[in-house]
C-alpha cells in the first residue's frame, strides 16, 4: 500500500516543479534570470527544509509516517494556493513574487519529504533483503515520473487553462496519499511484519541448508565406504 501511495505523491511532487516552471514562463513571462534564481532558491530551501523538519520531529518525538503526512499536508497548499487564480482576487501564481514563494515553500517540503519516505519505506524492509526492496523502491519513483506531465499536457492542449486546471490534480494528488497515509498505514505493524518475513525467510534456508548437510553426508558414507572396501580388498 505505501508503495502505491509513494507513486502517487512522488509523481505529484516531480509534476509541481514542472508545471511551476512552465507556469512561470508561459503565464508570467519570467526570464532567465529569474528562473535562475528560482533554481537555486528549490536545492537551498530544501537543505534547510530537511533540517528544520528534523528538528520538530526531534522536539516533538513525532513518527517517521506522522512527518511524511505533516510534510504532505503542508504541500497541499502550494496547489491550493494556485487555485486562488479562479477566484479573480489577483492571486493564485499571478504575480512574480508568488513564484518565489512557491520555489520556497517547495523546496522547504522537498528536503524532508525525500528524507522521511525512505526512512518511513526503511522500516517495511525485512532485514536482509535491502538491495531488493530498496530497488523496487527506486523503480516505483522512477517509474511514475510520465504520469503527470502526460496528464499536464492534455489538460493543456484541452483548455486555454489547463495549466491552471492542473493544480487541481496536483492538490489530489497530495491529498489523497496524505489521508491514506493518515488512516490507512500502520508503520508499528509494518516493522512487525517485516521482521516476521525476514524470520520466516531465515528459517527457510536453516531447513535447505539442513537439507544439503544431510545430502553431502550420506553421499560421504556411501561413497567413503565403497573406497574403504575397495582397499581392503587390494
Amino acid at each position: 500500500l505505501y508503495l502505491i501511495i509513494y507513486f502517487i505523491y512522488s509523481d505529484t511532487f516531480s509534476t509541481i516543479s514542472s508545471v511551476g516552471i512552465l507556469y512561470a514562463r508561459s503565464q508570467l513571462c519570467l526570464g532567465p534570470g529569474s528562473l535562475f534564481v528560482v533554481a537555486v532558491l528549490v536545492p537551498l530551501f530544501a537543505l534547510l527544509g530537511n533540517m528544520l523538519w528534523l528538528k520538530l520531529s526531534v522536539a516533538y518525538n513525532l513518527s517517521n509516517r506522522f512527518m511524511v503526512v505533516l510534510i504532505l499536508a503542508v504541500s497541499a497548499l502550494i496547489p491550493a494556493w494556485g487555485l486562488l487564480s479562479f477566484t479573480g482576487i489577483g492571486l493564485g501564481f499571478q504575480k512574480q513574487w508568488e513564484v518565489y514563494l512557491l520555489s520556497v515553500s517547495f523546496g522547504l517540503c522537498l528536503g524532508g519529504l525525500q528524507s522521511y519516505s525512505r526512512t518511513l519505506y526503511a522500516n517495511f524492509v525485512p532485514p536482509g533483503s535491502e538491495s531488493e526492496f530498496f530497488a523496487l523502491y527506486e523503480v516505483t519513483d522512477k517509474g511514475s515520473s510520465w504520469l503527470g506531465p502526460m496528464i499536464v499536457a492534455a489538460l493543456n492542449q484541452g483548455s486555454s487553462d489547463g495549466l491552471r486546471f492542473a493544480f487541481v490534480y496536483l492538490l489530489v494528488g497530495t491529498l489523497v496519499p496524505t489521508i491514506v497515509l493518515f488512516f490507512f498505514v500502520d508503520e508499528t505493524k509494518g516493522r512487525a511484519e517485516a521482521e516476521a518475513y525476514a524470520e520466516g525467510e531465515s528459517s527457510k534456508k536453516m531447513i535447505v541448508s539442513d537439507m544439503d548437510d544431510d545430502d553431502d553426508d550420506r553421499h560421504h558414507h556411501k561413497y567413503g565406504g565403497i573406497q574403504m572396501l575397495d582397499t581392503s580388498t587390494i
